[in-house]
């Protein structure tokens, strides 16, 4: 028997990819599905308890990677309101001070603000401000896309649904044979 440092590549056995089965679980293995997503790639609370399920991580990746769509694909700007920041952040109050600047005698940085966006919009700087690639993550897709012009939207819609197809099908890895890769 060898040892790793006397492995060959002949006798590095990977396992095989499943790009068959119906639900992401099917196409998974057990331990990525029940192991390595929930522990490293699905959102927790505060107690480190994942608040999502597996098959809802490709939709929240997708939509983020969408997102920045609207940044690079518009003509024009795109103007964002303090309501669009994401509305489940447990800290949706300093990320709307860290997009919009704070203004207050009573709070000096984005991270002193309430966590509540109600009790913070009266010490941001501005209402408004320009979508750019480093604001855009503090951004809900759901509340962004659907202001935008009707190209725009269609073309940031089209790169989420690639995304999370591409994603849920597996086919986002890379160096494997079969894979859709792009």
């Amino acid at each position: 028997m060898s040892t790793h440092d006397e492995l060959g590549a002949e006798e590095v056995h990977l396992p095989a990819k499943r790009t068959d089965g119906d639900t992401v679980a099917e196409r998974l293995t057990d331990n990525a599905y029940h192991n390595i997503l929930p522990a490293r790639y699905l959102k927790k609370d505060s107690q480190g308890r994942p608040v999502e399920q597996q098959e809802d991580l490709f939709e929240r990746v997708a939509k983020n990677i969408a997102l920045a769509e609207a940044v690079y694909g518009a003509d024009e700007p795109v103007t964002v309101e303090p309501e669009q920041v994401k509305p489940d952040h447990p800290r949706r109050g300093e990320l709307a001070g860290e997009a919009f600047g704070v203004h207050s005698d009573r709070y000096d940085a984005p991270e002193a603000l309430p966590e509540e966006l109600d009790e913070a919009r009266d010490h941001l700087a501005t209402t408004e401000t320009d979508l750019t690639e480093g604001n855009v993550s503090k951004f809900a897709y759901d509340a962004v896309v659907p202001a935008l012009d009707d190209e725009l939207r269609e073309h940031v819609e089209s790169v989420y649904a690639e995304f999370r197809e591409t994603m849920e099908n597996l086919d986002f890895t890379p160096n494997c044979r079969g894979s859709r890769s792009r």
